[in-house]
């Protein structure tokens, strides 16, 4: 199956280059549906490892909300995710990667070689070898898999055919997420609640963001600080609610998926 023609008037060395730079643009962590990159190191800063600080902040707070409201659900993702070890990259390199390499489907091969015409005029040619030894379902899936390949698609398909035993959902709207931000707010409100301490959400959010320097004026609950506090406290409780609920969704294997 031959990528679309490339724009006429390019070198084949440019056209490559031009793959090259619109793949990594549009997968700019590497979470490419039909290539499996199996890597030693793991990559630091992808979907894969924010998923892994998830689970490491539910393991280190066993009583937290999230556990709880997911219940006997979320066995079958920490029984995947194993031994958390004590970072990401000793558990990518010590098993963590087997979690999501795919089972079943074969990868998809993409493969450049160079042809000559007639008039030895020399070309590069991007082309695909799928797999004809799976069943009729999966080489449909594969298809649809290249198709979003190839094509331009707003959403990602890697978990409607991965058979790996945990599976990314990286539509584009969660590459803008702030996963620190957020998981450093759920486990201050997790620890709160555990500790029966439970601080202000306007709080909380001061000292996640930066802006702890600013506590001791609020504290004051001054009428001219009120709309400061509100201001804060709503967007913190907002950013604990999508915490909780991507918590949610990591322990039942659905990582960043929201609804």
């Amino acid at each position: 199956m031959a990528r679309r023609p490339a724009p006429i008037g390019l070198t084949p060395e440019q056209k490559v280059d031009a793959f090259k730079t619109e793949m990594d643009q549009r997968y700019p962590d590497n979470l490419h549906k039909e290539i499996w990159n199996h890597s030693i190191d793991g990559p630091n800063g992808s979907l894969y490892e924010w998923w892994w600080r998830f689970m490491k902040a539910n393991a280190d707070i066993p009583k937290n909300t999230a556990i709880r409201a997911v219940g006997t659900q979320a066995a079958n993702t920490l029984a995947a995710f194993g031994d958390l070890r004590s970072s990401f990259d000793e558990w990518w390199g010590q098993g963590g990667t087997e979690a999501f390499r795919e089972r079943q489907v074969p990868k998809i091969e993409v493969r450049t070689y160079r042809q000559q015409e007639q008039a030895n005029r020399e070309f590069d040619e991007v082309s695909v070898v799928l797999p004809l030894g799976i069943s009729r379902k999966l080489i449909h899936a594969q298809i649809d898999v290249l198709l979003d390949y190839f094509h331009e698609n707003k959403e990602f398909k890697r978990h409607k055919s991965s058979t790996a035993r945990l599976k990314i959902y990286p539509q584009r709207r969660f590459r803008e997420v702030n996963y620190a931000e957020l998981l450093a707010i759920w486990m201050q409100r997790q620890r709160d609640l555990v500790s029966n301490t439970e601080r202000p959400f306007w709080e909380i959010f001061c000292r996640v963001s930066g802006l702890a320097h600013k506590i001791p004026e609020l504290e004051k609950l001054q009428r001219n600080t009120e709309d400061e506090r509100n201001e804060y406290g709503k967007r913190g409780h907002e950013l604990f609610t999508i915490a909780e609920e991507i918590m949610q969704n990591a322990l039942r294997g659905k990582f960043p998926k929201r609804r």
